[in-house]
């Protein structure tokens, strides 16, 4: 497919305007695999991102700015009349203009609004956060890779068991340095793990199945092997990494897989599903 048609694709794809999942899911991963198109999605993403959130949502009422051009344009006609005179008395007629209340409050509140709906002032959400992870050594555009490949059939358990100590042990004497964390559900079995590898440095990864097809597929590494400059082997950037270090959640629900990073006992998690994401939060991260 030409990088056009592509680019097309992205823009319906932001605009929720592709209806098939396979479609969607495709046209995803060739965004986490191309820079090129992953810097097309992340400049239309966060230009509709900050037209809906931070200036659309937050304009001075539509009152207010037609009073305000309707003031300014009569006391514009008003100071064309004499050229000369306004030329004179240019000083004194700005100091005036301000003030007058009717004419100086209104401007004051609609120069506060604007400031204040800038980026300086605006924190990052979610969603912001989440489309600033790109590189194929980013721990959460891997975990969302790994997933669609183990739905796809692509990427297999090199441990299957359902005992967390036999996964643990797998963990252990096949090069990963630091302590795993590997609980067990009421509602999901544990079906496994893998094991990864970045600049020399292995790395855990266990797989979770429910009764109708549901995966859960967690990714959980040491957070002295991550940095948002890459300096060490994994990545994630540094508004994620301060989110989720903050006792926060990063959570992304309006796709057909959801993901959840976060940070735990020195360690960082991220959980890509097709589960209730409801029965995620009230059991699967209740456990960590």
């Amino acid at each position: 497919m030409k990088i056009d048609e592509l680019k097309e694709k992205i823009t319906a794809l932001i605009d929720d305007e592709i209806l098939s999942t396979e479609e969607k899911d495709d046209l995803e991963l060739q965004i986490n695999n191309n820079d090129s198109l992953y810097t097309e999605y992340v400049v239309q993403k966060s230009v509709k991102s900050l037209l809906q959130t931070r200036y659309a949502a937050q304009k001075a009422p539509a009152n207010l700015r037609e009073n305000i051009s309707k003031q300014t344009f009569n006391l514009y006609n008003a100071e064309l009349e004499s050229v000369s005179k306004r030329k004179s008395e240019s000083n004194s007629n700005l100091y005036s203009f301000f003030r007058k209340p009717q004419f100086a409050i209104p401007l004051v509140i609609l120069m506060i609004a604007l400031f204040l709906s800038s980026p300086l002032f605006s924190e990052k959400s979610p969603n912001d956060i989440i489309i600033e992870q790109a590189g194929m050594n980013n721990m959460y555009v891997q975990a969302v890779n790994n997933f669609k490949s183990i739905l796809k059939g692509e990427l297999s358990l090199e441990c299957v068991s359902s005992n967390p100590e036999e996964v643990k042990k797998y963990f252990n004497e096949n090069g990963v340095a630091y302590e795993t964390k590997i609980p067990t559900f009421q509602f999901w079995n544990l079906a496994g793990g893998v094991i990864s590898e970045e600049k020399g440095k292995k790395f855990a990864h266990q797989v979770y199945a429910g009764g109708n097809g549901e995966i859960l597929y967690l990714y959980q590494v040491d957070i002295d092997y991550l940095s948002n400059n890459g300096e060490r082997p994994l990545n994630l950037s540094k508004d994620l990494l301060t989110y989720i270090h903050d006792g926060k959640c990063l959570k992304m629900l309006d796709s057909s897989y959801k993901t959840f990073v976060w940070e735990n006992e020195h360690k960082v998690f991220a959980l890509v599903t097709n589960e209730d994401p409801k029965l995620i939060e009230d059991n699967f991260l209740a456990s960590f």
